[in-house]
């Protein structure tokens, strides 16, 4: 069960990095905006704390930091999963010799980086409670 909820999250960051990737391309090719046909919905605002997670699927301690990385994407924060052995350029690029590897990032503070699951939840909890996350 572990292994597909592992296998789910990392096809999910994989999408969400790809289309990411595409639209920076599309902005850096000076593609001009178009007006939506009808005036946005009002939406919840996105939150400001970010998480990147390192993991593996061969990785027995990213296995074991799905429910607390579950928790942290049911509070609404947004995760995205970097798989090392499909993406080792991304890995080198941000310097990970292990995993997992957890960055979190809250406006206006340093980057957090930790290879705790439950660290970077108690620390991302703590951002939503000082009202980071909404």
């Amino acid at each position: 069960m572990k292994d597909w909820i592992t296998t789910f999250l990392m096809t999910i960051s994989a999408t969400v990095l790809v289309w990411s990737l595409i639209v920076i391309l599309v902005a850096s090719l000076g593609c001009k905006k178009q007006a939506p046909a009808q005036p946005p919905q009002q939406q919840a605002p996105a939150p400001t704390v970010r998480v990147v997670a390192f993991v593996a699927p061969w990785c027995e301690p990213c296995k074991r930091a799905t429910l607390p990385l579950s928790q942290i994407v049911e509070a609404g924060v947004r995760v995205t999963f970097v798989d090392i052995d499909r993406d080792p350029e991304t890995t080198r690029a941000w310097n990970v010799k292990s995993v997992p590897t957890f960055f979190l990032f809250r406006p206006g503070r340093k980057v957090y980086k930790t290879h705790s699951a439950t660290t970077l939840r108690l620390l991302v909890m703590k951002a939503i409670r000082d009202g980071e996350a909404t």
